[in-house]
């Protein structure tokens, strides 16, 4: 009865775990799905940019027309007033162009506005002051146009003379001609709704030029401000939206397949993984003392000096020891090397790490300071060491000599704390150690 519950428990625990993947699957997937379209998206509106910006300057009329203006003689505007005419005459777009002299209309056209010469600056809209304060070219719109019923965009040029504002010409556009320019429809052929909006020249408050869609919520479109100098913002989203009805479908369908193989996957990762560990440790081991060889331990070693701050570097070896092992067999060799990993894991805590360096060379990484304890840990380990054997009716004995180095002192990796131990071992030991 126990063993059906249990087995109805793990079933309900993997039925609740597959439907989290399912989730998991599936979001990852749409939200993939999701990034590549906004990026497709971010290209789009990018490439509509530059074209943007190329007909705005394209429509920008202010420049030329200010060169018929003599600056030595502002008095005399006959030609400026002619080139303007023409300007107008050959452009139907162009509605209106207003020169400010200072703060005051100095010339108006056409005709029809001849009644806004003389007034200030002031009684028009922000707008017009908004070139005299940046002293660069400006783009504002669409607005009505003072002394009309008509709205259009403005092409503001102000006149500056080192840091003085001199005047500024005013080119007012149509609208729809503006807004056909811009073609937007280069984003409706390729399946994008838009809206263009601008804030007003005081900051206040978002003004729509253009939108495709008044009913859809462009929070979540891709954006491109730029600066006219007032911030313009130009979102786009897919018609279809992001993820599209069938594409949210598939993803749903093929979730669960997916999170069957997540699940098989995580399985097969973690056998592999494990098979990697056992493989790694053979790779990284010596075979007769069980211990680390110097690969192993170099690796391990630096791998807890990213995170320990203290460690002490104990490095012995073992004189007689070549002479011993040529006249004992090798399940007594091999019991005292075991016997030699046991003494280390019996004095020492359990994170310490050691290595057999060659036949008789052996150092132990111990991750506590070097104080009084671990100082006597030492002399008794040591004294575990001693071996004593009878060759040919001789007592040969293979003694330990040793030193100990500390980290971060006589070095930052494994491969300089050995070096240093080494080096101090030779000096304290001279007659023992040799290249």
């Amino acid at each position: 009865m126990k063993k059906a519950e249990h087995k109805w428990l793990y079933s309900l625990m993997l039925i609740v775990c597959m439907l989290v993947v399912v989730v998991l699957i599936r979001n990852a997937a749409q939200g993939l799905m999701i990034e590549r379209r906004k990026n497709e998206a971010k290209a789009v509106i990018d490439l509509y940019y530059d074209n943007l910006y190329a007909n705005l300057e394209n429509l920008d009329m202010s420049s030329n027309l200010a060169y018929s203006i003599d600056f030595d003689d502002l008095d005399e505007l006959a030609l400026f007033e002619k080139k303007a005419n023409q300007l107008i005459a050959e452009n139907e777009h162009i509605l209106s162009v207003l020169y400010f002299e200072g703060d005051n209309v100095k010339m108006a056209l056409p005709e029809d506005y001849g009644s806004l010469v003389g007034k200030n600056i002031r009684e028009f809209s922000y707008s017009y002051t908004l070139a005299k304060v940046v002293k660069t070219k400006t783009f504002e719109g669409p607005e009505v146009l003072p002394g009309s019923d008509q709205e259009g965009f403005l092409c503001l040029l102000p006149f500056i003379d080192g840091n003085e504002y001199l005047g500024e010409l005013v080119v007012a556009m149509d609208k729809d001609y503006v807004l056909d320019q811009m073609r937007f429809d280069l984003l409706t052929d390729n399946g994008y709704d838009y809206e263009l909006w601008r804030v007003n020249a005081l900051g206040e408050q978002k003004m729509i030029i253009s939108v495709s869609d008044d009913q859809l919520d462009y929070s979540d479109a891709v954006k491109h401000e730029f600066n006219l100098p007032s911030s313009w913002t130009l979102s786009i989203i897919p018609k279809e939206g992001w993820l599209s009805k069938q594409q949210k479908l598939l993803t749903d369908l093929t979730c669960y397949a997916g999170g069957i193989l997540i699940v098989l996957v995580i399985l097969l990762t973690q056998r592999s993984y494990q098979l990697q560990q056992e493989l790694r440790r053979i790779r990284y081991s010596d075979p007769d003392s069980g211990l680390y060889n110097l690969e192993g331990f170099c690796y391990f070693v630096n791998q807890r000096l990213k995170k320990d701050k203290h460690m002490t570097l104990l490095y012995f070896g073992l004189t007689n020891y070549y002479e011993i092992v040529q006249n004992t067999e090798r399940t007594i060799v091999l019991a005292y090397l075991s016997s030699i990993k046991d003494s280390i894991y019996q004095n020492f805590p359990e994170s310490t790490l050691a290595v057999r360096l060659d036949q008789d060379r052996f150092a132990v990484a111990i991750f506590v300071d070097y104080d009084d304890s671990l100082r006597e840990s030492i002399e008794e380990f040591v004294l575990q060491l001693f071996w004593k054997r009878r060759i040919e009716g001789r007592k040969i004995f293979a003694e330990p000599y040793c030193c100990a180095v500390t980290y971060p002192q006589s070095g930052e990796d494994a491969a300089t704390l050995l070096a240093s131990a080494e080096s101090r071992l030779k000096t304290l030991h001279p007659d023992k150690i040799k290249d």
